[in-house]
């Protein structure tokens, strides 16, 4: 109820106080890791996202929020490492090859880029519009830009 309200400092406490009741439960260790992500503490989102990871090694959703905060902490190499596992585990998952592509446009990696960007379109196609802009970003883009993630 925190969470949804914007009181992610009250979010959080709760989050910790059932974890401390659960702490083998991966999804709460991923919801307090989104609620340092709001906080803007990546770091210690990681540290969650990873302790979730270890906990259940096939959440999805934990691996692939761990991939978005390590791009984001321009660790690119490692999260397309969490990536490759994420694709293992979700093969179907628009949004792992859409932050795929956006991984390889940051280690500029432009065909891997567009081939994965045109994978989720076509497993999403009601993202084609989303995905046509960041191609064309890609296109417009000078070598600088390309450390910078649109998320």
């Amino acid at each position: 109820v925190f969470e949804k309200q914007g009181k992610y400092d009250f979010a959080e406490q709760h989050y910790r106080t059932a974890g401390g009741i659960n702490p083998s439960n991966s999804l709460l260790v991923t919801s307090i890791g989104t609620v340092l992500e709001k906080l803007k503490n990546p770091k210690a989102a990681l540290v969650q996202y990873t302790k979730a990871c270890d906990l259940m090694p096939p959440s999805a959703i934990a691996r692939l929020k761990r991939a978005r905060v390590l791009a984001n902490l321009k660790q690119p190499h490692a999260a397309l490492e969490e990536l490759k596992l994420l694709k293992a585990i979700a093969p179907d998952e628009a949004n792992v090859f859409f932050m795929l592509g956006l991984v390889h446009k940051m280690l500029k990696q432009k065909s891997e880029a567009i081939r994965n960007w045109t994978i989720a379109g076509n497993l999403d196609p009601k993202a084609q519009s989303h995905i046509k802009e960041e191609m064309e970003r890609l296109e417009d883009m000078s070598d600088e830009d390309y450390d910078t993630l649109p998320m």
